[in-house]
């Protein structure tokens, strides 16, 4: 039979223009996992893409259970779904998950006693 449905799919939006997902296996229905089919879309879309993740062969199980959605807009909310895949056929999608990716900032303040010759606050900024 096909897989089961993935289960616990966590998008965590902790990177600039990428959302890491992970999510749980599912019953491979007596034949093994060759592919996870990740899809995305903006949540105001209907229409889903696949993520070329460039992982899975009917040759070689796959055991990873995560990955990172990469190329994606920050400040847009999107939508992700998994669907597992054997050689019967393709099983479920996961409920979906949602995230929005963003460009993270650190923002440090520095003292000006602690530079020669400053007379104010300095603000430096970095992006992770």
């Amino acid at each position: 039979t096909t897989p089961g449905q993935p289960t616990a799919l966590t998008a965590t939006p902790l990177q600039d223009s990428a959302v890491p997902l992970s999510w749980t296996a599912p019953a491979n229905g007596g034949n093994a996992i060759f592919d996870y089919i990740v899809e995305f879309k903006l949540s105001t879309d209907t229409d889903w893409t696949v993520f070329d993740d460039g992982v899975g062969t009917a040759a070689v199980p796959v055991t990873a259970t995560s990955t990172t959605v990469t190329n994606l807009t920050n400040g847009l909310s999107y939508d992700f779904r998994v669907t597992a895949e054997n050689e019967v056929g393709t099983g479920t999608p996961s409920d979906t998950d949602t995230a929005i990716p963003v460009f993270r900032v650190d923002v440090h303040l520095t003292r000006p006693g602690d530079l020669p010759g400053a007379h104010g606050l300095i603000l430096g900024v970095s992006s992770l």
